[in-house]
């Protein structure tokens, strides 16, 4: 009766345990100079559900164009390659939270240095920190102050549906 009980008390604990999104090294692809982050994340992404309708995105589409062409480009990419996807303006930390928490990447916009934007991949999120991948470093994994990650990021997300 006491392993029973136990057993329980595990599956109940783990019930609450924060989902993070393990995204393997393998998986990564390397952001090229000026401005494929975008494509970066959604190649990562698309490696790591492993739809290969989304790998090679960084070699042949061009690059992220901040001035308000980008959205419009990334939905054309996706929309060419029956991708299905969900992409936001005003994305909630609630949102993200909910998303991580159940399993699912999300790609993100911060300010990135002066006048300067960058697509992200959030992998992880609570009340202090927001873990993410970088397509600049595909080797390692970053921690973020929420406060930061809060002055930074700029509301605009994309969801990649998993096939």
């Amino acid at each position: 009766m006491s392993r029973l009980f136990s057993i329980l008390v595990v599956l109940i604990l783990t019930s609450f345990a924060q989902s993070e999104v393990n995204i393997p090294s393998t998986c990564r692809v390397r952001n090229k100079p000026n401005g494929y982050c975008t494509y970066a994340s959604m190649e990562i992404i698309g490696r790591f559900y492993k739809d290969e309708r989304l790998y090679g995105l960084v070699d042949h589409y061009s690059q992220w164009e901040s001035r308000g062409a980008g959205t419009r480009e990334v939905k054309s990419c996706l929309d060419h390659l029956g991708v299905e996807y969900k992409i936001y303006e005003d994305t909630s930390l609630d949102w993200l939270k909910y998303q991580v928490d159940n399993g699912i990447p999300v790609i993100v916009g911060c300010h990135w240095g002066k006048g300067s934007q960058h697509a992200i991949i959030i992998v992880d999120l609570d009340n202090e920190w927001v873990k993410y991948i970088d397509s600049n470093d595909i080797h390692h994994n970053y921690w973020v102050d929420i406060n930061w990650f809060k002055q930074n990021f700029t509301g605009w997300s994309i969801v990649i549906e998993k096939r």
